[in-house]
């Protein structure tokens, strides 16, 4: 896997193909929906925010993470689309 040096303030990412999978797994053994709100306040983020993740857009870093940790994982790097 490459390794980036980002900068967390101003950085977007967007998720893999391979991550929304591992991430989609993640929420339903918590059996929340794709849009749960609690999700989104355990995450820090707004509906929208969560919304774009799941279509593949650049969001923050920080919301990334958050939406990442919120399903227990940890490793988000692992689920960040890296080929741009």
């Amino acid at each position: 896997m490459k390794q980036f040096r980002i900068h967390r303030s101003s950085a977007r990412v967007r998720a893999s193909q391979d991550g929304l999978r591992t991430i989609d797994q993640a929420r339903k053994r918590k059996g929340w929906a794709k849009n749960s709100k609690v999700w989104y306040h355990l995450a820090f983020i707004s509906e929208s925010t969560l919304k774009r993740f799941w279509r593949k857009n650049r969001i923050c870093v920080d919301s990334f993470i958050g939406i990442c940790s919120a399903v227990g994982i940890d490793d988000w790097e692992t689920i960040v689309d890296w080929s741009e």
